[in-house]
């Protein structure tokens, strides 16, 4: 609904931690058709959208009836940005504590200090994007 605001989300880089196979898969071709050809054509990504299988909800999400005012649409996409890179860290996170489980098993004290300040560093950034919802929301 908003090809003008694809530039930012590929700037964010945050595609790869969509939830949904489907949707990464959407993302993935708008943001290579956008980079390829320096705007969006539906038309002309229909037909890969088709031969991926997601052709039905991509439409249907370029579609959607409500359209918002542009810098209401601006803030909400930010704000589920946001929540998605979190959801990224925070998969990472639980990652890193199956990791931990397991080097304190093999008792590699070297290891553990390393995966220990994996999670502290990515505790700080889960709580930076946590606050900066938290400032956009007051």
């Amino acid at each position: 609904q908003y090809p003008d605001l694809i530039p930012f989300v590929i700037e964010e880089g945050v595609v790869g931690g969509l939830e949904g196979r489907d949707l990464r898969s959407i993302g993935a071709l708008v943001i290579h058709d956008f980079q390829s050809h320096g705007h969006l054509s539906l038309d002309r990504l229909a037909p890969t959208l088709e031969e991926q299988g997601v052709s039905t909800l991509a439409f249907a999400l370029a579609f959607q009836e409500e359209k918002l005012e542009e810098a209401l649409a601006q803030r909400i996409m930010k704000d589920c940005l946001r929540k998605i890179k979190i959801n990224v860290l925070k998969r990472q996170r639980e990652g890193l504590n199956k990791r931990i489980k397991e080097a304190e098993a093999q008792g590699d004290e070297a290891l553990l200090n390393s995966l220990f300040l994996n999670v502290k560093a990515l505790n700080a950034q889960i709580h930076k994007l946590q606050q900066e919802g938290a400032q956009r929301s007051s």
